[in-house]
């Protein structure tokens, strides 16, 4: 069998066995600003345009730009590939999902790949509850293995610190598998957990559901923990096989819930 090509690990601005590569820039991506290389930046309006030929112009916020690298990718003929933001803050208006318009279909395959500490993603204030990234649907069937696989998130930093209304995440997972965080610098905010691993929920209720319909393969490595949060910094709920390394939770606690089998390494609390 050949190996997938998500099992490939290649931490420089190059794609998995080819898989295509987009550049997301925090500013206007085809207009003469910088850079204007860009494939998708803060003014992209189209639907699903083609890298390097968006040329719509606006004033919004970079959620589109993510948004829309997310919705191509996930569009190709084989799904996934990834997402290379450029140096910069990127400010999020509302959430970057890794589903569709109604959460009814699943995108996987998809990296997050900043470049390092000069990449920062923040969440305003507003009065949306939901979190930076959403990463799964919850209307799969009962009794399913998850069906969202191998989004990663890495080299970057997520700061939804501002956030003063409801219960807003820098990332929450639900029915994913094989999805890792690293080397990320994660701030929370004093209304919810500053990363969340929910676990499977079917139809949007939460589940308690026993083996084998945990979520399964995820991990969380060298990352930074800022937590706000008088309870729970990272809460790791109803996981199978999953890995924690390397983590220092600044602040709070971490927290496993439920049926949770667990690799635990070097994790660091203050």
């Amino acid at each position: 069998m050949a190996t997938p090509w998500y099992n490939v690990y290649d931490a420089k601005v190059s794609s998995p066995l080819g898989k295509p590569v987009v550049t997301v820039s925090p500013g206007p991506c085809c207009t003469g600003s910088t850079p204007s290389g860009a494939d998708f930046g803060s003014d992209s309006l189209q639907t699903n345009p083609a890298p390097g030929n968006n040329g719509s112009s606006g004033s919004v916020t970079a959620t589109s730009g993510i948004q829309e690298a997310v919705n191509y990718l996930a569009g190709l003929t084989t799904p996934g590939g990834v997402i290379f933001l450029l140096p910069g803050v990127f400010t999020l208006s509302t959430s970057v999902n890794t589903y569709n318009g109604t959460r009814t279909v699943a995108y996987s395959g998809i990296i997050f790949r900043g470049s390092g500490k000069d990449v920062s993603i923040v969440k305003q204030p507003s009065t949306s509850t939901s979190s930076a990234f959403n990463v799964g649907v919850n209307t799969q069937p009962q009794g399913s293995n998850p069906i969202t696989s191998h989004i990663e998130f890495e080299h970057m930093t997520i700061d939804v610190s501002a956030v003063t209304v409801g219960g807003s995440t820098t990332i929450a997972f639900t029915n994913v598998k094989h999805c890792v965080v690293r080397n990320c610098k994660l701030l929370g905010n004093n209304l919810n957990f500053t990363i969340y691993f929910a676990g499977p929920t079917w139809n949007g209720g939460s589940s308690t559901m026993a083996s084998p319909y945990f979520d399964l393969y995820n991990s969380i490595l060298d990352c930074e923990l800022v937590d706000l949060y008088s309870n729970d910094g990272l809460s790791f709920c109803y996981q199978q096989y999953g890995v924690i390394r390397n983590i220092w939770e600044n602040g709070s606690r971490l927290a496993l819930y439920g049926w949770v089998f667990v690799g635990l390494g070097g994790v660091w609390t203050s």
